[in-house]
């Protein structure tokens, strides 16, 4: 049985606070990508939005479950602009692994799965599809409002092998 491997494709450390991550011009070489966010707000509560090829269309389907240690719930969104992560606050910081699977396909929309939490609070898992036949070449994760602090880390990594 072969094994997954991921390849680092990218690593990005804040240096100063930004509003913004770019991954552009991401190899097609690979069967999925794996992005992993640690991310807290500069200045205040922080949620990480995650579009794919520039497309702020809505073009983002997804269901979540999640539970905050003291309950649980939840969701749907049919007609999103981005997919979510959860808010980092200045002091706690927010955890996100988001693979994207066959996302160099040319031939159907692209399946999600995300895990989002922070330390000692909620926990979500969001499955989510792209409704897009286009290959994935760029990502950007921004913010709803303010920036990710200095220090937050944004790393791409693709996946050779494994089924």
């Amino acid at each position: 049985m072969a094994t997954s491997t991921y390849i680092p494709l990218a690593t990005l450390t804040l240096a100063v606070a930004n509003s913004a991550v770019y991954f552009t011009n991401i190899s097609q070489d690979y069967s999925d990508l794996v992005l992993m966010i640690e991310h807290k707000g500069a200045t205040g509560s922080v949620q990480g939005l995650v579009t794919l090829n520039g497309d702020g269309g809505t073009n983002y389907k997804y269901v979540y479950i999640y539970n905050t240690g003291s309950s649980d719930g939840s969701g749907s969104e049919t007609a999103s602009r981005h997919f979510n992560t959860e808010s980092g606050s200045t002091t706690v910081a927010n955890f996100t692994k988001m693979e994207i699977f066959d996302y160099s396909a040319t031939d159907k929309h692209k399946s999600t799965l995300a895990h989002n939490g922070r330390a000692g609070a909620i926990q979500t898992i969001v499955s989510g599809r792209y409704a897009s036949n286009t290959a994935i070449s760029s990502i950007t994760v921004g913010v709803n409002s303010g920036s990710f602090a200095i220090g937050s880390t944004f790393k791409l990594f693709g996946i050779h092998g494994g089924v």
